[in-house]
């Protein structure tokens, strides 16, 4: 189990590089031990996010508790990331399995009646 959990990590970090590039996102890659993790700033007009699918991102927005989710502060951003005036939130990170949910779970088509 851990030789496919740690693919799976090493896939999403290098795809999250490749997408962050071409798609000339703003972020940041971790440091320490092993490949970088991505981890995306936020836009500052708030309406997207570069580790969320924007239909997603919109619908986390509107809803008080989706939306306090994004401010959960990340827990190694003092050891792995460079200093952010903003803060790094956990959400921010390519390998969050709570964004990744969240993309899927919060999406307007998921929740249309």
């Amino acid at each position: 189990m851990g030789t496919y959990a740690s693919s799976l990590r090493q896939e999403l970090c290098q795809r999250n590089a490749r997408y962050a590039s071409l798609n000339k996102l703003v972020h940041v890659l971790s440091y320490g031990k092993g490949l970088p993790v991505v981890v995306y700033e936020r836009f500052p007009e708030e309406e997207r996010h570069g580790n969320f699918l924007t239909e997603s991102y919109k619908a986390i927005l509107a809803s008080d508790p989706w939306r306090r989710r994004l401010e959960k502060v990340h827990p190694q951003a003092r050891r792995s990331l460079p200093p952010s005036d903003k803060g790094w939130k956990e959400l921010d990170s390519c390998t969050s399995s709570d964004a990744l949910l969240m993309n899927v779970f919060c999406h307007p088509t998921k929740n249309a009646k």
